[in-house]
């Protein structure tokens, strides 16, 4: 076992200098380590009381956030499927609301605004024309468009085509997108169902998913049902 100093240095009984710790580094000009100098100079101190409390200090630091992170581990798998209370969405959505929210008062710059723009449209920003306007908004809305989604939820049995889940969030992905080819926008053989989760994946990346998704659908794989058209809704 290694000897403290009381004092503030130590001394190498080697060449005679004082530090406050003999290392490698030192150690190592002579021809030692710090193990072979102890058993050379057995009573001889290796490092003060002060560096041997520094690294005292560091080690149960270093085992408080070891057991810290194993807790936070462990309470993540408990919580796994739990759903928050009312109370503590109140307490977040009143933390984050106004002046608490840390985007409070600031803008996006005109950089931010086109690559986000971009991204929602499926391009890259170097593809990226322009803003989306309020006439495309419009026709997202139209009862055309929500008719034809919801045809194609009804066709597929409300169940994503890529992960199989049925219900939740659903959504009516365009095969081919709308800027490839605008006349495909409400062909139901263009849309196939699904998921948040998965549409997501689909951005920017639709070409990967095009020839698949296209069988899919129209085999009408996902339900194997007959497509519905609502002619009742509107």
């Amino acid at each position: 076992m290694a000897v403290i100093a009381v004092t503030d240095r130590v001394e190498c009984l080697i060449c005679g200098k004082k530090l406050k710790l003999l290392n490698n580094t030192h150690l190592g000009k002579h021809g030692l380590t710090p193990s072979e100098y102890s058993v050379k100079f057995p009573e001889a101190a290796t490092y003060t009381k002060t560096v041997y409390d520094n690294n005292a200090r560091a080690r149960k630091e270093c085992a408080n956030t070891r057991e810290a992170l194993l807790r936070s581990s462990e309470n993540g798998k408990r919580n796994k499927g739990l759903k928050r209370t009312s109370e503590w969405c109140a307490t977040r959505s009143e933390k984050y609301t106004g002046a608490g929210n840390p985007f409070f008062g600031k803008t996006h710059s005109e950089n931010t605004r086109v690559r986000l723009s971009a991204y929602f449209q499926g391009v890259s920003p170097d593809e990226w024309v322009g803003f989306t306007n309020d006439e495309a908004k419009r026709a997202w809305k139209s009862k055309r468009a929500v008719r034809w989604s919801r045809e194609i939820l009804e066709r597929d049995d409300f169940t994503c085509a890529l992960c199989g889940v049925r219900g939740g969030d659903l959504e009516a992905h365009h095969i081919v997108p709308r800027r490839d080819d605008s006349k495909l926008v409400y062909d139901n053989d263009n849309g196939i169902t699904l998921c948040t989760a998965c549409h997501k994946t689909t951005f920017g990346k639709e070409h990967l998913f095009e020839e698949r998704l296209g069988k899919m659908a129209k085999e009408k794989v996902p339900s194997g049902k007959s497509s519905k058209v609502l002619k009742s809704l509107f």
